[in-house]
């Protein structure tokens, strides 16, 4: 395998996006992306299976995009990166390389081995890129590897065995584009029915734009920093849906309460201490400790211990059985991959303790995502209730709707603004967005959250 860094360098930042790209590649069709905070890392050339460990040392975290061919590629990698992956994301491919049901078709393959050459090279690369346009416009970034390099690559990867079932671990996010011509779509959908938490799918062919994947599905963690610590002020005041949420999830500790003398308990997402005032309070009156964690450093209680860090990467520092109660309100959906987090906040739990969140599921704030077209990729209560099922005693597993109504789109987005859950990138027209906003019948704005209530007690 071979390496570049196409964004950053090596250990410049914390986090890394490492791509693994697809047969015949290397890193020219990658050149120019970029998210804020991320270092980004194309793997190419699949001749060999020699992973250079050495580009991940540097990293607290790791979101790992695997394309096409480097879905199957990457599958001997994940397991190494385990202390540091969180996001994994598959784009048109799957782990089963050469098959007839869940990949490209054994016939198709064993062609075009055969009868490699230039002129194949070129139709398989108009068929990627979705046509004789498309594919003009990659040739100005194309990739300048051999024709008998690309075919030795080609056939080490249909010698390779495809792994079995039970081998395979759950990956995140499966991206299905509907009109690929090299890995059939329905071969996708059958491949990833058992080995994907949520699968989507979207109008392109094989070559898909990797910018804007990276701007859907990777969290620009410095920007929801950034955001969050600029409404601090203007937080409390505004925030009444998230006031709501976090009273309604204190409520449900309280019911389930916490086992053990003296409980260890920590809240992920501290914020202005919407929830952590009266968990302290509640704490206090088990005799218990608490600790806050939060990305900004806004230290809501006086004399509590508080962490200024990245939740999602500091739960892997904490030993296992370290707390009888893991709490976090409305905070989850802002990491790369929650349900990640959720696994890693169990393995810290005690016997017997407790994990309560509250998180957004699809649907939330959908007004917005109509008028912007920009939405984060939620969980569905539907696929919660699964991963939960699989984690321990599901003591509580709700969603609901909850709705305000505003004069006009300026005030929805202000209100988006004041609370740090501003969602308009800023390549969107605001204007464009303001008309397009969806009104009620009485000419009003409305704005709908759907919080999702979680708590599991461990086994």
């Amino acid at each position: 395998m071979q390496y570049t860094f196409v964004s950053g360098s090596p250990g410049r930042h914390t986090r890394l996006i490492l791509i693994f790209a697809g047969w015949g590649m290397d890193s020219r069709p990658f050149e120019g992306l970029v998210r804020p905070g991320y270092d980004i890392a194309v793997i190419w050339d699949y001749r060999k299976s020699d992973f250079p460990e050495s580009i991940v040392q540097n990293y607290s975290e790791i979101v790992l995009v695997a394309w096409s061919m480097g879905v199957f590629a990457s599958l001997p990698v994940i397991p190494r990166l385990r202390g540091k992956l969180t996001l994994t994301l598959a784009v048109n491919g799957t782990p089963y390389p050469v098959d007839d049901t869940r990949g490209i078709p054994e016939n198709i393959f064993n062609g075009t081995l055969e009868g490699f050459c230039k002129r194949t090279l070129e139709k398989f690369r108009m068929r990627m890129c979705g046509g004789a346009k498309a594919y003009n416009d990659f040739k100005c970034c194309e990739p300048l590897r051999p024709i008998s390099e690309l075919k030795e690559e080609l056939s080490v990867l249909g010698n390779m065995a495809s792994p079995k079932e039970e081998e395979i671990e759950m990956w995140d996010h499966s991206v299905i584009g509907k009109s690929d011509a090299i890995f059939p779509p329905e071969n996708q959908a059958a491949a990833w029915a058992k080995h994907a938490r949520s699968i989507s799918h979207f109008s392109g062919p094989h070559m898909p734009r990797f910018q804007d994947l990276l701007d859907h599905f990777v969290r620009n963690k410095e920007t929801v920093e950034r955001r969050f610590e600029r409404s601090t002020p203007s937080y409390v005041e505004h925030a009444v849906v998230q006031r709501e949420i976090a009273e309604e999830l204190m409520d449900l500790v309280r019911r389930h309460g916490v086992s053990g003398k003296h409980p260890s308990v920590l809240e992920v997402g501290s914020g202005t201490g919407l929830m952590s005032t009266p968990l302290a309070a509640y704490t206090a009156g088990l005799h218990g400790t608490l600790e806050l964690w939060d990305l900004v450093d806004c230290r809501p209680l006086p004399g509590v211990a508080f962490r200024c860090a990245d939740a999602e990467t500091a739960i892997r520092e904490v030993e296992d059985e370290s707390y009888d109660l893991i709490t976090s309100a409305s905070t989850i959906q802002w990491f790369n991959s929650p349900t990640s987090f959720m696994k890693e906040a169990m393995r810290c739990l005690r016997p017997n303790g407790l994990l309560a969140v509250s998180t957004f599921v699809m649907g939330n704030v959908q007004e917005v995502a109509q008028a912007t077209g920009i939405f984060l990729p939620l969980i569905s209560e539907e696929d919660w209730a699964q991963i939960a099922a699989e984690l321990g005693d599901v003591l509580e597993l709700y969603s609901r709707r909850i709705t305000l109504h505003f004069d006009t789109p300026v005030k929805v987005f202000r209100h988006l603004k004041d609370t740090g859950v501003n969602a308009l990138s800023p390549k969107e027209s605001l204007l464009r967005s303001l008309d397009r906003y969806p009104r009620d019948a009485d000419g009003s704005c409305p704005l709908t959250y759907a919080p999702a209530f979680i708590l599991i007690r461990k086994k």
